[in-house]
């Protein structure tokens, strides 16, 4: 039976920052918490899905709705594929999608030597893409209900709360501050005062 964690376990991972492990299929990935940059980052990758068409009529029958709402999800699932580089991004952390990986290549040896197939290693460092790689192995191993329960997870343990609030806060000071020149008028004394 799997222990749920107490509140003061909750709070000192979080404090800690401790990463979230996670199994999908058969790997364990040590996720670090979602930063502002991170959920930035997946914000972005939500604007490129589809928009899912309207499939309800209100003249329509439960079955006929329901044929309808089948269609379109096959419709905009041709377009899903960046749940995959969403789900990515959540593993990789926005600071961690690429990284440099030292290989060895076998390469001729220079002048007659290599001409008679000699060889000789060469280690090069090479940049690796690791949000695309592992965009492509979700995309191409994992089952949508996998796909959605770890974006669950990840995104239940980001403070999404404190986020939203932020920028709730934010837009409505950004509106006050417009409310307050419309009311005074562009050219009044009042305006032209720094606000403190």
């Amino acid at each position: 039976m799997k222990e749920t964690p107490t509140t003061a376990q909750k709070t000192a991972a979080e404090l800690l920052e401790q990463p979230i492990t996670l199994t999908m299929g058969n790997k364990t990935y040590d996720v670090p918490r979602p930063t502002l940059g991170t959920l930035v980052r997946i914000s972005a990758e939500i604007a490129d899905l589809p928009e899912f068409p309207d499939y309800k009529d209100p003249d329509a029958s439960d079955s006929e709705n329901s044929v309808r709402f089948i269609q379109a999800n096959l419709a905009v699932a041709k377009d899903c594929a960046p749940l995959a580089t969403i789900l990515a991004v959540a593993i990789l952390g926005s600071d961690n999608l690429g990284s440099e990986r030292v290989v060895y290549r076998r390469l001729p040896m220079p002048g007659i030597l290599g001409k008679i197939g000699l060889t000789h290693t060469v280690e090069c460092t090479v940049k690796v893409d690791q949000l695309h790689e592992l965009a492509t192995e979700i995309f191409h191993t994992c089952t949508p209900a996998a796909i959605q329960n770890t974006l669950v997870t990840i995104l239940n343990q980001s403070d999404l709360g404190d986020f939203f609030a932020s920028i709730t806060f934010l837009s409505g000071v950004n509106m006050m501050r417009k409310v307050r020149m419309t009311a005074h008028g562009p050219s009044s004394p009042e305006c032209a005062k720094p606000s403190a």
